[in-house]
């Protein structure tokens, strides 16, 4: 049985965590072991203040213990930015 996070898998989600900044990325993998990580790809973080966001390279591994809050990111409604 999967749980609400393992349900979101390949929908780009908003992290909130404990320590840290608060970053996107699309959820590639949900381990539900008790000291588990959540994989990401596509990321982008967001710094404190006006500064932009940042795009990671790769893969970020990131400890499910750690995690805040998970906000799921509504696709882009078609012809939205028109």
């Amino acid at each position: 049985m999967k749980n609400s996070i393992e349900k979101l898998v390949r929908q780009r989600l908003h992290i909130t965590p404990t320590v840290g900044y608060d970053f996107s990325g699309v959820l590639l993998h949900a381990d539900r072991s008790r000291d588990g990580q959540y994989v990401f790809a596509h990321v982008e973080v967001y710094p404190d203040g006006d500064a932009p966001p940042r795009q990671l390279e790769g893969e970020l591994l990131f400890d499910r213990h750690r995690v805040h809050f998970v906000q799921k990111i509504p696709p882009k409604a078609p012809n939205a930015d028109e």
